[in-house]
């Protein structure tokens, strides 16, 4: 499996039914959409009302990693402030909601691109670090029980990225041992 096929997978989809170089405006503007729609989603989520105050992210759009072309890297920061927002909103609810919508924001997540995959793990980290700050009064065991869905089964990546064998330079991977191969 090969994550970075956001642009892949959308684009060819939407040239079939208009131009190659509209696809490629719309897929840009689909994602300039995703990360102002997902910003003002997390400020609600996290807040519990509307505000324009993440309006503000708006001029930062147009930056450097735009003119370089990481448009798979921009597209999966939308979908991770989305995924974030949609972890905000349903972490009150029982764990197996939460392990669902996260197991496919990760999925999901892993084919925008890794760097995206990351924030969303360092955001959900954050929430569930400051769930566990602000409820410190209450019993260890219950919080740590509580918030172990979120730290262990709902972060499920490296099942798909990681190999199924060690490493290559792992003596095991090669059936050499360590003596041998340093020799």
């Amino acid at each position: 499996m090969i994550p970075n096929l956001t642009m892949d997978l959308i684009v060819p989809l939407l040239a079939r039914v208009m131009n190659i170089y509209l696809a490629g405006q719309v897929y840009i503007v689909l994602m300039f959409a995703l990360i102002i729609s997902g910003t003002l989603a997390l400020n609600r989520a996290l807040t519990g009302r509307w505000s324009a105050l993440p309006l503000f992210a708006f001029p930062l759009l147009y930056n450097y990693v735009f003119l370089v072309g990481l448009m798979n890297y921009i597209f999966g920061i939308g979908v991770a402030l989305w995924a974030l927002a949609g972890w905000v909103a349903v972490r009150e609810r029982i764990w197996p909601i939460r392990i669902a919508l996260s197991t496919a924001c990760v999925v999901l997540l892993f084919f925008c691109h890794l760097s995206a995959l990351g924030i969303y793990g360092i955001g959900v980290l954050s929430v569930e670090i400051l769930r566990l700050w602000e409820r410190r009064q209450q019993p260890w065991p219950l919080l740590i029980v509580d918030s172990s869905p979120a730290a262990c089964r709902s972060w499920p990546p490296h099942r798909c990225y990681m190999p199924a064998r060690p490493c290559n330079w792992c003596p095991a991977s090669t059936g050499t041992s360590a003596a041998r191969s340093t020799g």
